[in-house]
């Protein structure tokens, strides 16, 4: 296994001590998203250690939320599953992230610059397919910066609008699904 890095609990303890000091001292995290979503194999350790509920990092299921392994890690060399935690994973997609289909970036991995009526058609079919099996739970990751122009904000509307018009569709906070995962995982 890899050493654990100092700076990973060092850059999360100022970070929420910053959001206190924004929102008072009461202030509690329920939850994590990794920038970029790169996480360490101390990762889910730590966020377990500060007492947050849920993660939103990874990818090891499509829809469905599951404990999160700590000290998990895979290299060409070697493979170790690590162990269960108190996390709850909300997993992500490349696919339901705005920034790969909405920016340009001068390389070849980011083409971007999607229509919006691309990106609903995708996302619409998506979420239909998750409401399919009965209890997915559909987490989009957007950036303001990217969501943010008028187009894109119409399409998130009515992507929206067709969600709430779906029978059984129940909007919650990530929080709210963790509790509610980690007491049937």
């Amino acid at each position: 296994m890899l050493p654990r890095d100092a700076s990973g609990p060092v850059l999360l303890d100022r970070s929420i001590a910053q959001l206190r000091s924004v929102l008072g001292d009461d202030f509690v995290p329920k939850g994590y998203r990794s920038p970029a979503w790169d996480l360490t194999p101390d990762s889910i350790a730590i966020l377990e250690e500060r007492g947050l509920l849920y993660d939103s990092s990874m990818m090891a299921d499509d829809y469905r939320p599951y404990r999160a392994h700590k000290g998990y890690f895979a290299t060409e060399e070697a493979f170790d599953r690590g162990t269960p935690s108190s996390i709850i994973e909300l997993p992500v997609a490349w696919e339901l992230d705005d920034f790969p289909h909405f920016t340009f970036l001068n390389k070849p991995m980011y083409l971007g610059l999607r229509t919006p009526d691309e990106v609903y058609e995708l996302w619409r079919q998506e979420f239909d397919f998750c409401h399919s099996l009965g209890d997915g739970v559909f987490t989009l990751t957007m950036h303001p910066q990217v969501i943010g122009r008028g187009p894109r904000l119409q399409m998130l509307e009515r992507l929206i609008d067709h969600m709430r018009a779906t029978p059984g569709v129940v909007f919650r906070t990530a929080a709210e699904v963790a509790v509610e995962r980690s007491n049937s995982l």
